[in-house]
């Protein structure tokens, strides 16, 4: 992987309460990063974000997230009106949106349907703030997003130690058997060095924050952290 691959392969993570510091992020972001990830439920009021209008002329692939109360969102609305709010990402243009398993087959499967109508990749997440659950359960995750058709597995759990980070490395060589692609790291203190081992064990695409005090999930690593520390590891 070269240096400029190694770079495509850094999503950052962006959250603004309005449209307008939304693009003055995504200004800071452009030729540094691949991808963003535009987290809707920070937004005051994400029903007034012109979404096709943002993604024709960011200049970078976009993900859309609106992360559920439970998994750490912050979204305001009901459960109906944000999975609404998803399918309006994947029919304008996203480049991928992201679905937390949690949020049932039903909605996944509505997802689901809408990206594949537009092209979008569908993300499929799952995360746990409170620790870790075990290879057991974290391969039954697996399996169900499998289940699910999902573009891409998003596994993320809270490791104690360097035996449950073992165990979420040893889910990427079970999703090449399975042809699936997978993003599977810890949050926190301990699963700092995950972030950036995941693009050597195989996902697509590792997350950051844009700067200092703008992470979205505990333990991310900023941009510049990332940029200094991606030579060591490609």
């Amino acid at each position: 992987m070269s240096d400029t691959e190694g770079v495509q392969r850094l999503c950052a993570s962006l959250a603004a309460r309005d449209p307008h510091a939304l693009e003055g992020l995504l200004g800071k972001a452009r030729g540094r990063c691949g991808i963003a990830e535009i987290r809707l439920d920070a937004l005051k009021r994400p029903d007034d974000l012109d979404i096709r209008g943002l993604i024709e002329k960011c200049g970078i692939e976009l993900l859309f997230t609106c992360r559920r109360r439970e998994e750490g969102g912050a979204f305001q609305g009901d459960e109906a009106a944000r999975i609404e709010l998803i399918k309006r990402c994947c029919e304008a243009g996203a480049a991928f949106v992201d679905i937390e398993l949690a949020s049932g087959r039903e909605a996944v499967s509505q997802v689901k349907q809408a990206a594949a109508a537009s092209g979008t990749g569908m993300i499929c997440s799952w995360h746990q703030f409170s620790g870790h659950p075990g290879r057991r359960r974290l391969c039954s995750v697996l399996e169900e997003m499998k289940g699910l058709r999902a573009d891409v597995a998003k596994i993320v759990t809270t490791p104690r130690n360097s035996t449950d980070l073992v165990d979420l490395f040893s889910l990427y060589p079970l999703a090449q058997e399975q042809k699936m692609a997978l993003i599977a790291f810890g949050m926190g203190r301990r699963g700092k060095i995950s972030r950036l081992t995941s693009l050597l064990l195989g996902a697509p695409f590792a997350y950051c924050s844009l700067e200092s005090g703008g992470a979205t999930a505990p333990g991310q690593l900023t941009l510049a952290e990332m940029e200094a520390l991606l030579p060591h590891f490609i």
